[in-house]
């Protein structure tokens, strides 16, 4: 645990953290999923730099409405062959996500519930923290504990938060006068 990177052969992977579900929801919602997307990131880079692949782990992110479903079942695929015994179906995750992303166009207040997308990253995230637990080659940390990033991450996210319940609350009280 003492360096970054952790050589395994021909490959180098970074320091890998795993995260409870639970904290993964609490900044998955109080960012409004902009944390969902670092952790697909983070995610994309370890598999790209497990397959020593030259893919690009940005653009596969920027791109997750098409590599969703891949993703998910890499994971899988790779939490199966270290001996995870429970399963999900990419395909069933994907569109359950992709409908409650769309819910994110619907007018006020029903907007609000795109929010419940991060519940569809649950299961891969509990895959891959199998992954990294079965995997003592590698530089692995239990985050359990908010990181100053992740604190102000979540102070920021509760003022937005805020800011909406304000904003709805005015347009309710502007329709009634």
């Amino acid at each position: 645990m003492l360096s970054a990177t952790v050589p395994l052969g021909h490959e180098n992977i970074e320091r890998q953290y795993i995260i409870t579900p639970k904290k993964f929801l609490i900044l998955h919602t109080l960012s409004m999923g902009i944390y969902t997307v670092w952790w697909v990131y983070k995610v994309w880079r370890f598999l790209i730099q497990r397959n020593d692949s030259n893919a690009n782990a940005a653009l596969r992110t920027v791109f997750e409405i098409v590599y969703f479903i891949p993703r998910c079942t890499q994971i899988l695929r790779l939490a199966k062959s270290r001996g995870y015994r429970r399963t999900y179906s990419p395909t069933i995750l994907y569109l359950l996500y992709f409908f409650f992303v769309l819910l994110s166009l619907t007018p006020p207040p029903l907007f609000l519930f795109c929010i419940m997308s991060g519940l569809f990253f649950v299961q891969p995230l509990m895959a891959f923290n199998y992954i990294l637990s079965k995997s003592p080659e590698l530089d692995v940390v239990i985050d359990r504990r908010f990181s100053v990033t992740e604190t102000i991450i979540a102070v920021l996210g509760g003022i937005w938060w805020l800011l909406i319940v304000i904003g709805l609350l005015a347009m309710t009280l502007d329709e009634q006068h």
